[in-house]
């Protein structure tokens, strides 16, 4: 079978033959790109922890906790990420991915250690203190997001790319287990609560700094080196006109995460709370304990989820399994809710609510993270990743801040039906705006008048009697190259 593609470029044809290697030959660029969203998912589900265990210490003096600082705290890393997002999006495209990356990487080690180094101060407190730390955190996180899809989309073989760009993601739901084995286990070793807090926040450090050191052996994508940087300026020149002409995919991949962030930040931040709700109440260090178990179980089951999004993202593809998700999610949340409402067992409310997490992981989770990376021209994709991405944070934000509202007035199955609303939305958008990405991303110009996402123009047999679909998306293919988007 030719392959015309590997025939643009040697340093290119080097990177799309890792099509032909075996998939676990991967698993250095995963871990090197994977930090980020390790580090994301491990801060999400710890800090909740860490502000529980500050909670039990009787001086308050020098940490300044209270209701709206302990708030600001959970949220620094979101609305720092959402900065991040958008910022090195933008620098993505101008200096490079792996510059950028470098710089990305370093915010994310020096947010994890300035987090673990707060400390007692009246005329700053810790509460303040941490707030700063984990905002540059947050920063970092952020341009990860852009950055590594890019990378992982640009490096990998078509025949597995999202495979590739999937299992990056999915660090996502280590650092979901790690953020509650660790506190587990330094608990169970008896040690005293100042140091246990300061190791659960210094604990990303040690990730964020073995990618750091990896990173530097990195190179810049073949896709990116070779792009018509004149062609390039014309499109910064009329960005507000380019991203009009892609503002049906553009819509519809932010949208998508917006809703799906709303449901799954909203849920995890407060899951301190679901947990008190579906287990025996309990006070002081004994809390501590019973919702990192919580957390724990709920990790485990939706660890699953992850890993099928790996295997199943090439075979099913990204809309149909983006759909699937937001179908079982809204199922799950409706089932979740009766179940809590009418005081089922506890092991079927933990089941059926941690299948919450299973479905967002099979599905919209990682599909709104790949989508970007497919479908937007070389030149602006980091960009358009960005905003995507910071969409979602967005969501990510109003959930966090009113799930808790509505819980405390209306219970915790309110929540859960709220969650299912937001799920059919999701599917509807899925449904009505995301279009089928391309499989191949190698572009070396880019021809954006030519654009006409989601148009198809007849079909042709591939090698093998498979029928596809031959896009009209131009994004800088040779004119002898076939670009095709699967027909599922």
């Amino acid at each position: 079978m030719q392959e015309p593609f590997l025939n643009s470029s040697p340093r290119m044809a080097n990177e799309l033959r890792g099509g032909h290697e075996h998939y676990s030959e991967r698993y250095g660029l995963i871990l090197k790109l994977g930090s980020g969203f390790f580090a994301d998912a491990y801060d999400l589900f710890i800090i909740d922890l860490v502000l529980a265990i500050l909670d039990q210490f009787p001086e308050s003096a020098g940490l300044g906790l209270t209701d709206s600082t302990r708030g600001l705290v959970a949220s620094a890393t979101s609305f720092g990420a959402i900065a991040g997002m958008l910022f090195f999006g933008v620098i993505g495209d101008r200096v490079g991915r792996r510059a950028a990356i470098l710089c990305t990487g370093s915010l994310v080690f020096i947010g994890s250690v300035a987090s673990s180094l707060v400390v007692r101060w009246d005329t700053f407190p810790l509460a303040y203190q941490l707030c700063v730390a984990r905002s540059v955190l947050g920063f970092g996180i952020g341009g990860e997001y852009p950055l590594s899809a890019a990378m992982a989309a640009e490096k990998a073989h078509p025949e597995v790319r999202g495979r590739v760009v999937a299992g990056v993601f999915s660090m996502q739901g280590v650092g979901m287990i790690a953020a509650a084995l660790i506190p587990m286990a330094l608990l169970s070793f008896g040690l005293p609560l100042e140091l246990t807090w300061r190791l659960l926040m210094a604990f990303a450090v040690i990730p964020s700094g073995a990618s750091l050191y990896w990173r530097f052996g990195l190179e810049e994508s073949a896709a990116f080196n070779e792009v018509d940087m004149n062609r390039a300026v014309d499109i910064w020149t009329n960005l507000t006109s380019t991203v009009v002409e892609l503002k049906s995919p553009l819509l519809g991949a932010a949208l998508a995460w917006l809703l799906m962030d709303i449901t799954f930040y909203g849920t995890g931040e407060f899951k301190h709370v679901i947990a008190s709700k579906l287990l025996e109440e309990q006070q002081g260090f004994a809390q501590v304990r019973r919702d990192a178990v919580f957390a724990l179980i709920v990790s485990l089951i939706a660890l699953p989820g992850y890993l099928c999004s790996c295997f199943f993202i090439d075979k099913i593809g990204r809309c149909q399994l983006q759909a699937l998700g937001f179908s079982m999610m809204a199922l799950f949340y409706s089932i979740s809710a009766l179940c809590i409402g009418l005081g089922a067992a506890t092991w079927v409310n933990l089941f059926v609510f941690s299948g919450t997490f299973f479905w967002t992981n099979f599905g919209p989770n990682v599909t709104t993270y790949i989508i970007p990376s497919e479908t937007f021209p070389v030149q602006i994709r980091t960009t358009c990743h960005g905003i995507c991405a910071a969409s979602g944070k967005v969501g990510a934000v109003v959930g966090a801040y009113f799930f808790p509202v509505v819980q405390s007035s209306l219970g915790v199955p309110s929540v859960l039906v709220i969650c299912s609303v937001i799920a059919v939305l999701g599917l509807v958008c899925t449904l009505k705006l995301v279009t089928d990405t391309p499989i191949r991303l190698d572009t070396s110009t880019s021809t954006l008048s030519t654009i006409e996402m989601g148009n198809f123009q007849g079909l042709r047999e591939r090698p093998g009697g498979k029928y596809v679909r031959l896009s009209s998306l131009s994004v800088g293919v040779p004119s002898n190259v076939d670009m095709y988007t699967a027909c599922e």
